[in-house]
């Protein structure tokens, strides 16, 4: 939505969330969740074993993307305590979008989507 630094940042961190979550440990170079995940999430993400960051890494030649819609990400005015998913990705695809909305509530389009 703007250029502002913290923006920029909540758009990475929220690529990450979105997408990192699932390929990092595959297609990442350590077979491990996103260090930004791990930063946010702390102990509440689980481990891996090296044994299954091994098995899990390079274990794929193919990445399949399918989108379905799209939201914005900003950076919270205040971050707080709260570290629900939603808090931790700062998304919010319902406020102050300008992007079409599908036939479902939650399903926006966009250029990219």
């Amino acid at each position: 939505l703007t250029d502002r630094v913290e923006d920029i940042a909540a758009a990475e961190r929220m690529i990450e969330f979105q997408l990192g979550w699932f390929s990092d440990p595959i297609f990442g170079k350590h077979g491990d969740y996103p260090p930004a995940m791990r930063a946010l999430i702390g102990d509440r993400l689980p481990n891996f074993t090296r044994r299954q960051s091994q098995l899990l890494n390079g274990s794929s030649d193919f990445y399949g993307l399918n989108t379905y819609g799209t939201a914005w990400a900003y950076a919270a005015d205040e971050p707080g305590t709260d570290t629900t998913y939603a808090k931790t990705t700062e998304k919010d695809p319902a406020t102050g979008t300008d992007l079409p909305r599908g036939q479902s509530v939650w399903l926006f389009s966009g250029p990219w989507a």
